[in-house]
């Protein structure tokens, strides 16, 4: 069995102990022309420079500064996500897996953009067959703000059977060691395009 397929495994078991995954399709978004529209005129992305304070898994400050001091992936969802947010994790570890010691510095958080029921305990749970990988959340106005913060679309979107699930912006944030966003890599895109990317990326950090 490959890496992906066990990791992906590991993750649909995480998502059946904290809950029942719905089948119900959502809305697969881009990050919003972040190029473009997070670039300001000193030629930096403004992205992630609005203040935001909430705390990881780890029991660590999870703010601005934190994107500092080295390379890191960034990316948002939810514990409950039907297939974009155990792809995205289990297509990270892949990236890992083949960079190997390219990526021995690079930190990875994901983000929970569905508070309500993402609780530490649970989106603890979920990332608890990988140490790379660390967990974040908090209340809804903290999510709110650190979500605006990196230019994150989410929207709750109700199910007849009185549930709901997530649209949400599914990219993966590429940081720099000076907390800058430089690119990132959008959902689906082929593994070698991924590492590749990544491997310029990390060769590119001082």
């Amino acid at each position: 069995m490959t890496l992906l397929r066990i990791a992906r495994f590991a993750l649909w078991s995480s998502v059946l102990v904290v809950g029942t995954a719905t089948a119900t399709l959502y809305l697969v978004r881009p990050a919003p022309q972040l190029q473009a529209a997070a670039v300001v005129s000193n030629g930096q992305s403004s992205l992630g420079k609005a203040p935001y304070e909430l705390v990881d898994t780890r029991g660590n400050a999870f703010n601005p500064q934190v994107m500092t001091g080295a390379p890191t992936l960034l990316f948002f969802g939810f514990t409950q996500c039907p297939d974009i947010c155990p792809t995205s994790v289990a297509d990270i570890m892949l990236w890992y897996e083949q960079l190997g010691e390219e990526a021995a510095d690079l930190r990875s958080y994901f983000v929970t953009i569905d508070p309500e029921r993402d609780t530490y305990r649970r989106i603890a749970e979920y990332l608890s067959w990988t140490k790379r990988i660390v967990g974040v959340t908090g209340t809804p106005e903290e999510i709110a703000a650190v979500a605006a913060s990196w230019g994150v679309h989410y929207e709750k979107i109700s199910e007849p059977d009185g549930g709901y699930t997530m649209d949400h912006t599914s990219a993966v944030y590429l940081i720099d060691r000076q907390g800058e966003f430089v690119t990132f890599i959008s959902y689906g895109e082929e593994t070698s395009v991924a590492v590749e990317k990544l491997r310029s990326f990390l060769r590119s950090q001082p």
